[in-house]
């Protein structure tokens, strides 16, 4: 895996780009897990292939294919043995920004970009013009979201951000009516805005940045204090924290930290960059 920086007038928008090969090992033939992150994603691939939601049984078969924010843990497949794609990691309220849609549309899918995008046919030559140099397309899809950005109308409210900043620095435990209290939002209109430019509501966005911060942090320990980990995130018990991480991460914890389980190469963590 390779990782790029954004072009420096987009670094308030896109984390990073992620370059992941899809060789002929093993671990590429099994569906790939993709797990919430809370933020979103472009993924493009190098060379066109088909790629499958295993859960919702869709296929999709644009060249780029937006991710928006999933509560749950999702499978993919791919006809493609080996390719390779560009991860486009958009940081939280981005997508709002850059597309100007209402975010809960993209929940829980993915969606073709031909479908809510105009005018991509020149940006796919542009790509197609790189062959399979990867180094050339980083700034073609520099220039591509730096022209939807210019073009933008569409801003996060302060508000939101500021109460995503509290959700992650608090690593997803303040109290939801304290957090809307602290931005100054009545119940709905925090509700409806946080969904409308994150996706998800303050609460889900809330639980997925807490079992985040409990994969970051059994990643990091060699002997694991479960029950130290499961008071430290405040969770009710350790029965109510493995259910809560399997179901955004499709494995218990102790499976992760046992080290059996492929997800780590895949997922994407703010502090890796």
């Amino acid at each position: 895996m390779k990782i790029y920086p954004p072009h420096p007038l987009l670094q308030h928008l896109v984390s990073c780009y992620r370059i992941i090969y899809f060789g002929n090992d093993p671990v590429f033939r099994q569906p790939w897990v993709v797990s919430p992150t809370g933020s979103n994603t472009l993924a493009i691939l190098v060379s066109p292939a088909s790629v499958i939601d295993i859960g919702r049984k869709e296929q999709h078969s644009a060249r780029i294919r937006f991710s928006g924010q999933t509560d749950e843990v999702k499978y993919f497949t791919s006809e493609a043995i080996v390719n390779s794609e560009i991860l486009v990691e958009l940081k939280a309220g981005a997508a709002f920004e850059l597309f100007g849609i209402p975010q809960n549309y993209f929940t829980n899918k993915w969606m073709e970009v031909d479908n809510f995008l105009p005018d991509t046919a020149t940006f796919y030559d542009q790509l197609d013009d790189c062959g399979l140099d990867i180094d050339s397309m980083i700034p073609i899809v520099d220039n591509w979201l730096l022209e939807m950005a210019v073009r933008s109308k569409n801003k996060p409210k302060t508000e939101i951000l500021l109460a995503m900043q509290h959700i992650i620095t608090s690593s997803g435990q303040m109290d939801i009516v304290q957090l809307r209290n602290k931005v100054g939002m009545t119940r709905a209109s925090f509700q409806n805005h946080f969904k409308q430019q994150i996706g998800v509501s303050p609460k889900t966005y809330s639980r997925i940045v807490r079992a985040n911060a409990a994969y970051k942090e059994i990643q990091q320990i060699k002997d694991v204090d479960w029950q130290q980990i499961t008071h430290n995130l405040r969770y009710f018990d350790q029965s109510h924290f493995i259910k809560d991480f399997k179901h955004f991460f499709g494995c218990t914890p102790s499976d992760l930290h046992r080290g059996g389980f492929y997800l780590s190469q895949f997922l994407y963590k703010p502090d890796d960059y």
